[in-house]
């Protein structure tokens, strides 16, 4: 599977970190055509807009995942 087809196919995909501010996971989903990530978690130092979901482009969906499969060389 190339990286393209990898990126093609995900539809849920989290990260997490553990620091100093708190224990804080994201979370980019794609239901059909709507892609979105969104922070679950806690932060001590954030404001509540920063958990707000956002939906992302096509475009911005595809230049994450392949720079992250890329590097990793998935």
């Amino acid at each position: 599977m190339t990286v393209k087809e990898l990126v093609d196919n995900v539809t849920k995909f989290e990260m997490g970190s553990l620091g100093y501010c708190g224990n804080r996971k994201l979370i980019f989903e794609k239901n059909g055509d709507e892609r979105t990530v969104r922070c679950e978690g806690f932060c001590s130092v954030s404001s509540p807009e920063e958990f707000e979901p956002r939906v992302l482009s096509k475009e911005e969906w595809e230049t994450f995942f392949t720079g992250i499969f890329g590097e990793c060389e998935v």
